[in-house]
């Protein structure tokens, strides 16, 4: 995560109207998040993660969720972030706090959040179990 900005779709050519997000995201991005984090106690994570697993399923299920209230959740789960790191900066790593700005600024809508983060994030924690078991 070099850049402060995050590109969760690629362009289609033939079908510009339809959202694809890049492979890359699940995949070499995800890699490297979870390699950076792979110290964060996966408890830690798992919480953050159910935070948006949570608010995805609640989004799915409801076609009128507002982008608003996404926006506004994923706000405070980044003070929640940002407290937890100041209570205990031992224990979160100062980049899983640039990876949760990074990602709560870089969602605008809907689409930014089902399609693009909350997937994102999902990856991370499959390749964090992954990475710490190879760095045992």
């Amino acid at each position: 995560m070099t850049s402060n900005s995050v590109i969760y779709f690629q362009s289609q050519s033939n079908h510009q109207d339809q959202l694809v997000a890049r492979a890359e995201l699940f995949d070499a991005e995800a890699r490297d998040a979870a390699r950076a984090l792979v110290k964060f106690e996966p408890t830690q994570l798992r919480r953050f993660y159910s935070v948006v697993s949570a608010l995805r399923n609640e989004a799915k299920g409801d076609p009128d969720f507002p982008d608003d209230q996404i926006k506004a959740r994923l706000a405070l789960l980044k003070a929640h972030a940002h407290y937890s790191w100041a209570r205990d900066s031992k224990k979160i790593p100062r980049y899983f706090l640039q990876f949760i700005d990074m990602h709560v600024n870089a969602v605008r809508t809907r689409n930014d959040f089902l399609l693009g983060f909350a997937p994102h994030f999902e990856a991370v924690v499959a390749y964090h179990r992954y990475e710490r078991e190879m760095n045992r």
